[in-house]
């Protein structure tokens, strides 16, 4: 039998065709899934996709499902995101504003990573202000993450299937958390603004400030979340399985 080159031989434990490669808690399989993980992230975050720049506008529209028409339960506060690069800015700040915008307003423009501009607005008390944030360590680097371990797990296509689903929904959630966060800190309870919906007390204050710096300022936190959102549905997903299989073993030992 003809000796396989070593690329072919490469490939194929890429593709995890021989059996250690089919369970993570071999080391086989530890490397593959390692190499396979790094090889989507720096293909995927690579500046020749740009995918960022096509992701920017996902991001902003997931945002506007999410708080455009009302702040959670608070119908008289929203927040748009806007484009902050957009040539035409100020008229799309005016026509979410529900006053009218007076021309001397000053819109903060792009700066560096910070691509997107929300617009958070209150009706009572009435007044509005702005935040800049950028897509890629809010979203696009745990999306990243989060697509490159789904795709490199070690499991049949039905679990990877499950995989995703989970996982991505559990991100989804977690961007919904991420922001509410940022705006709640940056405006609707800042004590400085007076069209703001919450007064917390200094404990809460305290508390609020601290998830802030952890959730959405430290820069480390894009990349650790996505890892624990993989790991939590990875295990559930593996415990249900174990069970099921328990309960199908101790049927046949019924049924014998």
């Amino acid at each position: 039998m003809p000796r396989r080159s070593a690329p072919i031989r490469f490939l194929q434990f890429l593709a995890g065709t021989s059996a250690s490669a089919s369970d993570l808690h071999s080391p086989v399989a530890a490397i593959r899934f390692s190499i396979i993980t790094t090889i989507l992230y720096v293909v995927l975050m690579s500046s020749q996709l740009d995918l960022q720049a096509r992701f920017a506008p996902v991001f902003r529209a997931c945002g506007d499902y999410l708080f455009a028409e009302s702040f959670w339960s608070h119908d008289s506060a929203s927040v748009h995101f806007f484009d902050a690069s957009a040539d035409d800015l100020f008229q799309q700040v005016d026509r979410a504003f529900f006053m009218d915008l007076p021309p001397a307003t000053r819109i903060p423009r792009a700066q560096g990573e910070k691509d997107t501009l929300l617009f958070m607005q209150n009706e009572d008390p009435p007044g509005a202000g702005f935040l800049r944030t950028g897509a890629r360590l809010m979203v696009f680097t745990p999306t990243v993450i989060l697509f490159a371990l789904v795709i490199a797990s070690p499991m049949s296509l039905r679990r990877r299937v499950c995989l995703a689903i989970g996982s991505f929904t559990l991100l989804f959630a977690f961007f919904a958390f991420r922001m509410s966060i940022l705006v709640i800190q940056g405006g609707f309870a800042d004590p400085k603004k007076s069209w703001r919906l919450y007064n917390p007390t200094d404990f809460w204050r305290d508390v609020l400030t601290r998830v802030d710096k952890i959730v959405c300022d430290n820069p480390t936190f894009h990349y650790v979340a996505p890892v624990i959102i993989w790991a939590i549905v990875a295990i559930t997903l593996s415990m249900i399985a174990h069970v099921l299989q328990t309960r199908r073993e101790q049927n046949q030992i019924t049924d014998a």
